[in-house]
């Protein structure tokens, strides 16, 4: 949780630099999120991070496909998160991939 809170306060100051080099996640540079493979394991802690943060109920599976269509496929992004929440239970996962939406747009 720390890392993801250090990385949500780094949002005005990446606006400022944006070849800033992010302390949460040494690896990623902002400036070249674009350019660079998708990577499980970086992905993985963000999820995971995010929903220890805000918890199942406050969480639902999106994507900003086209355009993370030209780091992975959408159907290995959902194979993928589907393999980072394999752990969690059945109604941990439904209401990430449709149950938190279901309910907050009164499907």
């Amino acid at each position: 949780i720390p890392k993801l809170r250090s990385f949500c306060l780094l949002k005005v100051e990446i606006r400022k630099e944006p070849s800033i080099t992010i302390p949460a996640f040494p690896a990623l540079k902002a400036s070249c999120l674009a350019g660079s493979a998708w990577d499980y394991d970086l992905n993985r802690v963000i999820v995971r991070e995010a929903l220890e943060l805000f918890g199942f109920k406050r969480s639902m599976f999106g994507s900003n496909f086209p355009v993370a269509g030209l780091r992975i496929g959408y159907f290995q992004q959902v194979c993928a998160i589907t393999h980072m929440i394999q752990d969690c239970s059945k109604n941990e996962r439904d209401l990430l991939f449709h149950g938190t939406a279901k309910q907050f747009y009164r499907l």
